[in-house]
């Protein structure tokens, strides 16, 4: 088993690609303790910061996930992925009390982790220096600034990667730790984002191949089905479930006829997700492209993975349909096919002198793109005030309402339950006569966002950047006009 062997014993630590997991594991811990308003993805964090802190102060029933912007007369409890990493960080704030950048720490170290079983993977097909080339290459990729986000992408992806390497040890081993491992990590990568199941494909790819006794595979395939019908009773039986009793979800599918629609009328955003935003780098998109080309003409067993997990992507972008054009980080499940591709090409086909030149380029270049996402837009810091705005002027059990485009990044920040309204929603009586007999107290209004925006109520708060309503009362103005 020489490919054991490969940099883990090597005296170079230019080769060893854990040393670069470790940089760059250092050079994301900083700004590790920033609120989720980065630039990317502000909302899908605050999400998950709901759901967490709903799990320490509701009840902690991963169950049950709850988030605030449901409406204030609701539960929260909506269909989401399986709250793992929110686990992890009820289990922190257990310790040290709650704090949305748990999250953050949790991903950065379980992606890491994953990156490295990456390699380890690579190395049962691939050379050596290939495999360490496309670790860098996974590192370079929208990986780097979706590894250290409170989200579950590459946290779930990384669980996956894990735990397929671990079934392979057991295929050569056969050692009972590994099939549990096995077991544990792809059945938690999968729970924790659907995507992260396409990467299942590798199981009978990179295993079964191999010349194995017949229980292993046998007990391979039982606990890797056991897995696969967890994941999919979560997803296809207890979400629709917890959509119907408490009408609540963010996860919607598309027919395949759907999909391909909205696809058709948004073709340049969609292909944008392929030449620039998985990789971040035009040029790593390039030798990708070019390993591609390559390993489908030339190498067989290759081929053959690379095939099916772009096969996968082809489903998965039909039944998200144009959403996937809005997303980048729908392709982090993928970001190991290009990392593969490039490694390979990188390995086979250009002169070990000039490779050290293009490595540095593709991490410069994504370097520039990406870097700024270990800080935060301080222009939007404002939002971290909300939830003394609103202690100052309602209990915490008052729920309220936020002029807002579906974002519930206000929401979290105000520490309240309420509901999300269009602007065009605040001047419909009908819906406002509706969240006044709910109870909802008060309305917030971002003036950087709606600077025209006057509703019909009395202000009981003014800043340069927001207005706040209360909404049981209409101001004397309005109520004159009315009658």
């Amino acid at each position: 088993m020489n490919y054991l062997k490969s940099s883990l014993e090597s005296k170079n630590w230019m080769w060893d690609i854990k040393f670069y997991i470790a940089l760059f594991f250092v050079v994301r811990l900083f700004g590790i303790t920033n609120p989720p308003l980065d630039g990317n993805h502000g909302w899908r964090q605050s999400q998950s910061c709901m759901v967490a802190r709903n799990l320490v102060e509701v009840e902690n029933n991963p169950l049950y996930p709850r988030a605030d912007q449901f409406g204030g007369d609701k539960t929260g409890i909506f269909g989401s992925e399986f709250p793992l990493l929110q686990e992890g960080i009820v289990l922190l704030s257990s310790v040290f009390g709650y704090d949305h950048w748990y999250g953050r720490l949790i991903n950065l170290i379980v992606t890491s982790f994953g990156i490295y079983f990456f390699y380890l993977l690579l190395l049962t097909i691939l050379p050596e220096r290939a495999a360490f080339y496309s670790g860098i290459m996974l590192l370079t990729s929208l990986w780097f600034m979706f590894g250290r986000k409170i989200m579950p992408d590459t946290f779930s992806v990384s669980l996956a990667l894990s735990g397929i390497y671990m079934a392979y040890l057991y295929s050569m081993r056969g050692k009972w730790v590994h099939l549990l491992l096995f077991f544990l990590l792809c059945t938690f990568g999968g729970l924790s984002k659907l995507p992260a199941c396409f990467v299942f494909i590798l199981i009978p790819l990179l295993v079964f191949t191999q010349k194995i006794e017949v229980q292993r595979t046998i007990l391979l395939s039982v606990f890797a089905a056991i897995a696969s019908l967890m994941i999919l009773y979560w997803y296809f039986v207890w979400n629709p479930h917890l959509v119907s009793t408490y009408g609540s979800n963010i996860m919607f599918v598309k027919s395949f006829s759907e999909g391909l629609d909205e696809l058709a009328k948004t073709p340049l955003p969609w292909l944008e997700k392929f030449y620039f935003a998985c990789t971040q780098s035009y040029l790593a998109t390039g030798l990708s492209t070019a390993g591609l080309i390559m390993i489908l003409v030339r190498e067989k067993r290759t081929r053959i993975i690379v095939l099916s997990l772009l096969f996968m992507l082809c489903i998965f972008m039909l039944k998200v349909g144009g959403v996937f054009a809005v997303h980048n980080y729908y392709m982090i499940p993928f970001a190991p096919v290009f990392a593969l591709c490039s490694g390979y090409f990188l390995h086979k086909y250009i002169s070990p002198k000039y490779i050290l030149i293009l490595l540095l380029m593709v991490v410069g270049e994504s370097m520039i793109h990406q870097i700024g996402d270990l800080s935060y837009p301080h222009k939007r810091s404002y939002k971290l005030k909300l939830e003394t705005i609103a202690d100052s002027l309602s209990n915490r059990d008052n729920t309220v309402a936020f002029v807002s485009d579906d974002n519930p990044l206000e929401m979290y920040f105000s520490h309240r339950k309420g509901w999300l309204l269009w602007p065009e929603e605040t001047m419909n009586s009908k819906k406002i006569n509706e969240l006044q007999q709910k109870g909802c107290a008060l309305l917030f209004v971002n003036r950087i966002n709606y600077p025209k925006l006057k509703p019909a109520f009395n202000e009981v708060y003014r800043d340069d950047h927001y207005l706040v309503y209360d909404m049981k009362e209409m101001s004397d103005r309005d109520r004159n006009l009315s009658e």
